[in-house]
C-alpha cells in the first residue's frame, strides 16, 4: 500500500485515485454496516498548497475525495478548507517539527457548524496535520469531525 500511495502522489499518476479510494471504500462500507462509524454531511480533503498542487499536477486528496462523495452521496466542499501558506514537506520531519510547520497553515472558507464532517488524508504518520485541521474545524462548531486516512504509517 506504501508504494502504492507513493506511487500516485510522485510519479504523476492521478488515475490511481479510484483504486485507492474503491479500497477505501471496501472497509469504510464494512465498518458502516456494523454500525462503526456513519456518514458524514461534509467530505473535505487535506488540501495541497497552490504551488505543490501546480508542481504535482494535481491534489491527490481531491481526486480521491471526490470520488468517495459520489459513491457515499454526501457533499464534497473542496473550497471550504485551504492551505494559506507553503510548509515544508512533512516526510522528513519530526513529530514537533511536523506541529510548528502546519501550525495555521490552514483556514475554513466557509460554514461547518452543526456538521459531521469527514477529512480524508492519504497517509496519517504522526497525526499532526489532522490534528490541525480537526481543531479548526471543532472550533468552527462542527458536530462531529471524523478522520479517515488511506494508509497509517507506524
Amino acid at each position: 500500500m506504501s508504494r502504492l500511495i507513493r506511487r500516485y502522489k510522485y510519479h504523476s499518476t492521478p488515475q490511481l485515485a479510484s483504486v485507492l479510494a474503491r479500497l477505501f471504500l471496501l472497509h469504510w462500507q464494512q465498518g458502516y454496516r456494523d454500525g462503526r462509524w456513519f456518514k458524514p454531511n461534509i467530505l473535505l480533503s487535506v488540501p495541497l498548497h497552490r504551488h505543490r498542487r501546480w508542481k504535482r499536477g494535481f491534489d491527490q486528496g481531491e481526486l480521491m475525495a471526490k470520488q468517495l462523495s459520489e459513491w457515499l452521496q454526501c457533499d464534497y466542499q473542496q473550497s471550504i478548507l485551504q492551505r494559506t501558506r507553503a510548509t515544508l514537506p512533512q516526510r522528513n520531519l519530526s513529530a514537533a517539527q511536523r506541529r510548528t510547520n502546519l501550525r495555521k497553515a490552514f483556514q475554513l472558507c466557509g460554514p461547518v457548524a452543526g456538521q459531521h464532517v469527514a477529512i480524508l488524508d492519504d497517509v496519517i504518520t504522526t497525526g499532526a496535520t489532522i490534528t490541525e485541521i480537526s481543531r479548526l474545524l471543532i472550533r468552527a462548531g462542527a458536530r462531529s469531525v471524523q478522520v479517515w486516512a488511506i494508509c497509517r504509517t507506524l
